[in-house]
């Protein structure tokens, strides 16, 4: 054997390469042609082999055969371990296999369809409920799964083990994942309560909770109750409704170690009070640094920053789902953006990403009402989608551009405001290529008709961004003469290649002869440097 393989950091790195993409598939037979090589890659490919595991079939297939027998079914097709009757009683040989290699998992995925994992990976077989609650009631002191970092469970209706599941949390537990079926749904939160209730007790290390389940109203303040006990979390995903917003934000925000919070408000005709009318103390959250909010109304997303602050907070994510009338309202973006402003710090907040579906409005968005966005010095994001007429004049750009000077993505996926009006020039994209040197992507409606003002000539160096290389002009055609269009483009924005690459094609087409007069002017430049 070579001495570069007695490094244990070298042949892991090894390893871990042949195992290939783990995030979609392990390669199962490159592992165990490793297993089989020799006994330095013996195992640190077993550990791979195992570590991401969907659902228990293969490891019920380390113990004797007398312990299990396949069922098979034709409608649909598919095979299910299933418990061999009568049981016998288990001695420790019988599970010697089965430690040997249970020790290795470290990812579950539970409760999923017979999609997962791919058809190699045993897609056609799982295993029955019975056998799954006699595999963790048989040993009741030893935790089957003693490394599980990581559990995603999915919370089915006919699924009948929930009364053993919680003997998968493990003292190395630090990420859970729990989602409800469509059709478990509108019982989810009574099936998962008791569950959750040995979290704080099995798994007091975890840091990471995702639960897609709304809460019911006899089961939502015990659920609380099981978060505020875990006090090393620090991300959560959560769904609520607005009649839980003035009890549980409160609480939330003294998890003291929550740094990332993912809450989903939904839609619930209960006759509570309007979202307007929800009053309470201002909430701060001291180490919140991302939030995602995602709510079906633009007032609950309101009634949120409103209410909330978040002094560390760096990422902002923002969807609205539906409005509260069939066209979106520029006066509740206004709002939005305002209070951002106000319950943000000014030099902390470096990523805003605001997405509102809802029916196109003919209503304009006046660029005054992103001012109060310039505050924030350290922006390096912002995204905006919203069916729109955004009004963008080239004075607000250079105002934008000016205050974040350490931008890097601009995306405004918003509709071009009518011609009539004065929107985005060319003259506005001079800004921004000379006060946002990092700025690498740009999408943005853009008016190539009106004639440029600024020579060529006076575009020095200070006028071009060299990072660039990705333009969107969204809803904008072509309407200038191309090759002018074309220098002032290759002048500001050099590394630029193409525009428009993902658009519709009547946009996409419109632009082809600028990129090829853009073509043209650097090879002329490379011509004329080779000469």
């Amino acid at each position: 054997m070579h001495r570069a393989l007695t490094i244990p950091e070298l042949f892991c790195l090894i390893v871990n390469e042949a195992g290939g993409d783990r995030r979609l598939s392990v390669d199962t037979r490159t592992l165990v042609a490793l297993v089989l090589t020799c006994r330095t890659f013996h195992e640190p490919a077993l550990d791979v082999l195992w570590e991401k595991q969907y659902r228990l079939v293969r490891l019920i297939q380390c113990l004797p055969d007398d312990l299990w027998m396949v069922s098979t079914s034709s409608h649909p097709p598919r095979k299910t371990l299933m418990l061999r009757e009568p049981t016998r009683p288990t001695t420790e040989l019988d599970w010697v296999r089965f430690d040997f290699y249970a020790k290795r998992i470290r990812q579950l995925h539970y409760g999923v369809r017979s999609i997962y994992p791919p058809e190699n990976d045993f897609g056609t077989v799982s295993e029955s409920e019975r056998l799954f609650c006699w595999l963790f009631t048989s040993r009741p002191s030893r935790n089957p799964l003693p490394s599980l970092t990581t559990l995603r469970w999915i919370v089915r209706e006919t699924f009948d083990s929930h009364a053993c599941a919680h003997m998968l949390f493990g003292p190395r537990l630090s990420r859970i994942y729990i989602d409800a079926a469509y059709e478990a749904m509108p019982t989810a939160s009574q099936i998962i309560v008791p569950t959750l209730h040995h979290l704080p007790r099995c798994s007091p290390e975890v840091q990471k909770l995702e639960l897609q389940v709304l809460w019911e109203p006899s089961t939502e303040s015990i659920g609380v109750e099981i978060l505020m006990s875990l006090e090393r979390l620090k991300v959560l995903k959560f769904m609520l409704t607005m009649s839980m917003v003035p009890d549980v934000l409160p609480r939330l925000a003294t998890l003291s170690s929550l740094t990332e919070l993912w809450l989903s408000v939904q839609y619930m005709d209960t006759g509570d009070q309007d979202d307007e009318d929800i009053t309470m103390p201002d909430v701060t959250f001291p180490a919140l640094t991302k939030l995602s909010l995602q709510t079906d109304y633009m007032s609950q997303s309101n009634v949120f920053l409103r209410i909330c602050c978040f002094p560390r907070l760096q990422e902002l994510y923002i969807r609205v789902e539906k409005v509260e009338s069939t066209e979106l309202d520029s006066e509740d973006l206004a709002t939005m953006v305002r209070l951002i402003s106000q319950c943000c710090a000014h030099t902390v907040l470096e990523k805003i990403n605001v997405q509102i579906d809802g029916d196109s409005s003919e209503q304009l968005f006046s660029a005054v009402s992103l001012r109060p966005l310039n505050v924030f010095r350290r922006l390096r994001i912002l995204e905006i989608g919203a069916d729109l007429h955004f009004l963008l004049d080239d004075n607000t750009v250079r105002d934008m551009a000016t205050s974040w000077p350490c931008l890097e993505y601009l995306e405004l996926w918003v509709l071009a405001p009518p011609q009539s009006l004065t929107p985005t020039t060319l003259e506005g994209l001079m800004h921004l290529a000379k006060h946002c040197p990092s700025l690498q992507t740009l999408a943005i409606n853009v008016d190539t008709s009106r004639p440029i003002t600024t020579p060529l000539s006076e575009l020095d160096g200070s006028h071009c961004n060299h990072v660039l290389d990705d333009l969107s002009t969204v809803h904008s055609p072509v309407l200038g003469d191309p090759s002018e269009i074309g220098a002032v483009l290759n002048a500001i924005f050099p590394n630029l290649t193409c525009v428009n690459e993902d658009e519709i094609d009547e946009i996409r087409d419109s632009w082809r002869p600028v990129e090829e007069a853009m073509r043209k002017l650097r090879d002329g430049c490379q011509s004329e440097d080779t000469a």
